[in-house]
């Protein structure tokens, strides 16, 4: 596999939300479109995990200047939600999300097909979750 190919497995979302400076909608939907999706699936996946994520529609034509940390975060999440990667990779995926937030993205994760791997310096954060060992990951391959 090319490693240009892997950019279609694995999503990643950092600590830090980078919305490539455009509003909700679109920096939802640019990756989205530059994969061929359709615009009607676009519009609806979008919808689908910005309601299971809480993000009120309100933000959707803010800029990235405009909306607080949680929101853009909530709309990084969206994002990578939306492109449906057999693989999500989380840096902190939690940090500036308020509670509420942060458990709609965990329930959220409890419906997904994908492997979830999640880097985190505080592991106490992700009870009931099973860390993965090297040794574990070897037996996989």
């Amino acid at each position: 596999m090319a490693p240009h190919d892997w950019r279609r497995l694995v999503v990643w979302v950092g600590p830090e939300p980078d919305l490539l400076g455009m509003d909700a909608r679109r920096a939802i939907a640019y990756p989205l479109q530059l994969r061929g999706i359709s615009p009607a699936e676009i519009e609806h996946r979008t919808e689908l995990w910005a309601e299971r994520l809480g993000l009120p529609s309100a933000v959707w034509g803010a800029s990235p200047l405009a909306l607080s940390r949680e929101q853009q975060k909530q709309i990084a999440w969206v994002r990578a939600l939306a492109l449906e990667p057999p693989v999500l990779l989380g840096d902190r995926p939690r940090w500036s999300l308020s509670a509420e937030a942060s458990e709609r993205l965990a329930q959220a994760w409890t419906t997904l097909p994908q492997t979830i791997v999640v880097i985190h310096d505080d592991p106490t954060c992700w009870s009931g979750w099973q860390p993965w060992s090297t040794d574990a990951i070897a037996d996989d391959f």
